[in-house]
């Protein structure tokens, strides 16, 4: 799927897809950032949903996506709960988790406690035709809670393609190449 129609797809204007092919010469880098201040970033379009479900369906999978699961654990640190109320926030992202990626259902306790959590979302999504990060070279994804598609993405040896937020990545044809 091109990412235009994943745009859509999502609800999504497809004009919102890069167009240009981005390019990352040796010591640059380019960050897809929604954070102000950030030099040389690309916006990504920011949804808000309300809902798993609304999140679901912004989430990029292909056929046979496999889920990176979070440690439930380390969020559950993050969201200041220990005992047994860390394990049933545990048990609740991961049922998430399982959910959005279409490998479960939720149920609704856990949903409730998601929600009442984590909700309302923001949602960055972008889509790229093509990357290419030369050696040398930095894409950084900082942006939260993300979905990204990516058309062919070519990364030299030496080259960094680098994810600081929560992100669902689709790349149509990664090619590592050698050094340039």
């Amino acid at each position: 799927m091109k990412g235009s129609e994943w745009l859509a797809k999502v609800g999504l204007d497809p004009s919102a897809a890069h167009k240009e092919s981005i390019v990352v010469k040796r010591g640059e880098s380019l960050w897809v950032s929604t954070r102000e201040g950030v030099e040389n970033a690309v916006k990504p379009t920011v949804r808000t949903v309300k809902t798993p479900e609304e999140y679901k369906a912004l989430v990029v999978t292909t056929p046979d996506s496999v889920p990176m699961l979070p440690d439930g654990i380390q969020g559950c640190h993050v969201d200041k709960v220990s005992g047994a109320a860390a394990d049933k926030l545990q048990a609740s992202r991961n049922g998430a988790v399982y959910f959005v990626y279409g490998k479960g259902a939720m149920s609704k306790d856990a949903r409730d406690e998601i929600v009442s959590r984590y909700f309302p979302l923001k949602v960055s999504v972008a889509a790229f035709p093509d990357v290419e990060i030369n050696t040398g070279a930095q894409f950084v994804i900082d942006s939260g809670v993300g979905s990204y598609h990516f058309g062919t993405v070519k990364i030299h040896q030496g080259g960094n393609f680098i994810v600081y937020s929560n992100a669902s990545i689709v790349i149509d044809n990664l090619q590592k190449l050698p050094p340039n």
